[in-house]
Formats: C-alpha cells, sequence, structure tokens
C-alpha cells in the first residue's frame, strides 16, 4: 500500500515541490536503514515544507460530500459504530461512515506484533523525555526525544503547557523524531496517508500538540468534548486514534456519541468540567437513554473521526490495565489554523 500515496499525490502536485520530494525520498531511505540524523531531518523539514508550499483548496473532496453514497454498504454497524477491516478503507468509505455516526472502526491496520515495536517505542521515548527533564541534554536523548524548535514565523508560546512535563503518560510525536517517523511510516504502509490525502484532496499536515504518543493509566478521567471547540473555524480533519494495545475492558477505550453533528455543541455550561468541554448532562441528552459506545480494540485497530465527533476516555471500575495508544490529527493544508504549528505529512 506504499505506493498509494505517491500515486494520489502525484495527481496533486503544484509548484515549490523540492522539499516535499527530499521528505519523501528521506523516507524511503530511512525505511531501508534507520538513521538517527535523518529522523531528526525529517521533522524540521515537515515543519519548513509548510512554509514554503502553496496550500489550494480543491474545488471538492470527499471531506465536504454531504449525502451517504452507495459506499455505506460497505461497512456494518457493530455496537452503534461503522465498521471495516483495513482493506477495505477508502475516502468515500470515510465519508459515509462519518455522515452516518461520525466515526469509523479500522480492524487491522497494523499487525499486533508490528503495534508492540510502538509501545516499546512510547515507552522509550518517556524514558528520554523524563531523562531531558532530569538535565540530560538533547544530543544525549535524540532521536527518541528533542524538543523541536519550529521555523520562524511559527511559535509554541502558549501552547506548550502540557508539552515536557516529567512522568506524564504523552509525548509529542515531533518531539521524538524516531517515533514519529515509525508513526508516519506505518501510515504510509497501512494505507491511511493515502486515504487521507485523496480524502483531503490535497496532501495533509499536522500540527505539533496535535499528533500525540500516549501512555493512560487505567484510573484515567476524560471530559466530553469535540475537538472543533479548540481547533479553529473552517478547517477540515481527519483523526486517527490508533490503539497498541487491547482496550476496552481491561484498560480504557473511547466513549462515543455515535451520531453526526454538523457543528460544535454548547460548551463550558450545565457542570461541564472545562470551558472547551461539553456537559455530561447534555451527552446524556443526546444519547437518548441509551449508554455511550464504547469499542473494544485490539492492537493495530484504529478509529476515524473528524473535529465535531462527541467523545471522551472510556474509563471504568473495573479497569485495569495500562493504555497504549497514539493520536494524530491531520488538517487539509490549505485551511490549517493558524493558531497551531503546522508540519507537512
Amino acid at each position: 500500500m506504499v505506493t498509494r500515496l505517491a500515486n494520489v499525490v502525484s495527481r496533486l502536485r503544484g509548484a515549490d515541490n523540492t522539499l516535499r520530494e527530499e521528505i519523501d525520498e528521506l523516507m524511503r531511505g530511512n525505511r531501508e536503514r534507520r538513521d538517527p540524523e535523518v529522523a531528526r531531518r525529517l521533522v524540521h523539514l515537515r515543519n519548513a515544507a509548510f512554509a514554503k508550499q502553496r496550500h489550494r483548496r480543491p474545488r471538492s473532496s470527499p471531506s465536504t460530500a454531504t449525502e451517504v453514497g452507495e459506499e455505506a454498504a460497505r461497512w456494518k454497524i457493530v455496537d452503534g459504530i461503522p465498521e471495516i477491516g483495513a482493506e477495505q478503507l477508502d475516502a468515500r468509505v470515510i465519508r459515509s461512515a462519518f455522515l452516518q455516526a461520525g466515526c469509523l472502526l479500522v480492524r487491522g491496520l497494523m499487525q499486533p506484533a508490528a503495534a508492540a515495536e510502538l509501545r516499546e517505542g512510547i515507552d522509550t521515548a518517556l524514558e528520554h523525555r523524563d531523562a531531558f527533564t532530569e538535565g540530560r541534554p538533547a544530543e544525549e536523548t535524540t532521536p527518541w526525544f528533542e524538543p523541536l524548535e519550529p521555523v520562524p514565523p511559527y511559535s509554541t508560546e502558549g501552547a506548550d503547557w502540557n508539552r515536557i512535563k516529567a512522568r506524564s503518560g504523552a509525548v509529542w510525536a515531533c518531539d521524538s523524531p524516531r517515533m514519529m517517523f515509525e508513526l508516519l511510516d506505518t501510515f504510509e504502509r497501512a494505507g491511511f496517508l493515502g486515504a487521507a490525502t485523496e480524502y483531503l484532496g490535497e496532501r495533509p499536515s499536522f500540527s505539533m500538540n496535535k499528533a500525540v504518543l500516549r501512555r493512560t493509566p487505567p484510573d484515567t478521567l476524560g471530559a466530553w468534548h469535540q475537538d472543533g471547540a479548540f481547533l479553529g473555524k473552517g478547517i477540515r480533519t481527519l483523526n486517527i486514534w490508533l490503539a497498541l494495545s487491547a482496550c476496552g475492558e481491561d484498560a480504557p477505550s473511547l466513549d462515543m456519541v455515535p451520531r453526526r453533528f454538523e457543528s460544535v455543541l454548547e460548551t463550558g455550561t450545565r457542570g461541564a468540567a472545562f470551558p472547551w468541554s461539553v456537559s455530561g448532562e447534555i451527552a446524556e441528552e443526546l444519547l437518548g437513554g441509551e449508554d455511550p459506545a464504547r469499542p473494544v480494540f485490539g492492537p493495530g485497530d484504529a478509529i476515524l473521526f473528524d473535529h465535531l465527533c462527541l467523545h471522551k476516555t472510556g474509563s471504568g471500575p473495573g479497569m485495569t490495565e495500562t493504555r497504549y495508544a497514539t493520536e494524530t490529527w491531520c488538517f487539509a493544508s490549505s485551511d490549517f489554523p493558524s493558531e497551531l504549528v503546522p508540519l507537512l505529512i
């Protein structure tokens, strides 16, 4: 499936593609032989490349479709959520599921053994992040941890409150060059990046603080939210939440309201936990007396949704295991939020 991204991107190429071509070439070379310096170079190139591109909004794309087409026959509803196998993944299937239920569960996007390698990588990245917070220089913690300094005019000021927090269970993917390479390589091999590019109608980008590697303890609580409440207006997005461990029974999953919303709901009221979150009372009303959908994930399963999907961490008193997962928000580059720091995928 690796060639799918190249085929899609080749149809969308414009001017100023030198850095994009270098990114693609370095990805191919590093896939054959891992090189720490190449991994570091790729992080900086992705940030610099965004600023040098001319991002043209497509006249149309699957991300803006308003009707469910015949693609709906290709997924099945399981516990309220559309579900497919990884081999069925494409842009129009994604959109049809979003219009129906706001999300799409993809089984077997990667093999369990590959998920285990990424799981170990998260542990290593967090270990090196902690070493950095304890005083070790980035030269000794890279490529597993090295905080990215974005190129001007981009700045992390005001957006990095949770970035380098000792002993926390999260690290930004861009701050772990090795893991950022492994993650994006996984997505390309699985066909997700090709599907995302086709879905948005252009080569996507991600932001520094919305591509995160997570190790979540079983007692973690979540708040109902739509990411559109704080990502900005006029955006087009596709998020991939990838489970690297079993989730939903002994470890936290996600709780979902499986329906389509066309706008951001009321936030910060009726007992909501945060100014950007939706109150549990509103979520219960929307669920109409039903329980939230709580998917059970195997290692390598993924769920896709956009910034209007209402969800939260799905935990419970009987859970005893740690959850490993990654969350990567892909943005249409032509509609990228001005307040975030971009990296071209």
